[in-house]
């Protein structure tokens, strides 16, 4: 298997109304270097049909065991990506330099720490998206959050 650079989580329930335009916005990326991991709590509708019809990898989940800690922790734990994104299937990058623009402020972030030679234990790695402010969030391998607002802020 190659390695991939970066690893797209996407949670769904029901989301057959979004994730064609997600799905296909994503396939436009410029930057071409991920996998993509859809996270489902047992859909009822068309969902994971027209997830198959993409190249993402389905994980199910039970309902009864869905929180959104859960189902990003359970899409991190497949993922083989040096960089973990996290989508919500119900929204939409802009452009397609929505994942190039991910990769540079996170090299921005790295090396900005590496130069003031700090050691800094990260929990996460929060880096705001101008893009759009559905999906801000990049969590480093490893690394764990039970929710968005336990997120710490750099």
């Amino acid at each position: 298997m190659n390695m991939v650079e970066t690893s797209i989580i996407i949670r769904t329930f029901n989301e057959e109304k979004h994730l064609v335009k997600l799905l296909e916005a994503i396939q436009q990326q410029s930057y071409s270097n991920y996998e993509i991991i859809l996270v489902d709590s047992g859909s009822t509708d068309n969902t994971l049909s027209i997830a198959g019809r993409y190249p993402v990898r389905i994980i199910s989940i039970k309902p009864a065991d869905f929180s959104f800690g859960y189902s990003l922790n359970t899409g991190c734990g497949q993922a083989h990506g040096e960089y973990l994104v996290f989508v919500s299937a119900h929204t939409c990058p802009l452009n397609s330099n929505w994942l190039s623009n991910f990769d540079q402020e996170l090299a921005f972030k790295v090396a900005e720490i590496e130069e003031k030679s700090r050691v800094v234990d990260l929990a996460l790695l929060e880096i705001c998206c101008i893009l759009d402010p559905e999906m801000p969030y990049i969590l480093l391998p490893g690394d764990q959050a039970d929710t968005p607002k336990n997120l710490p802020h750099l």
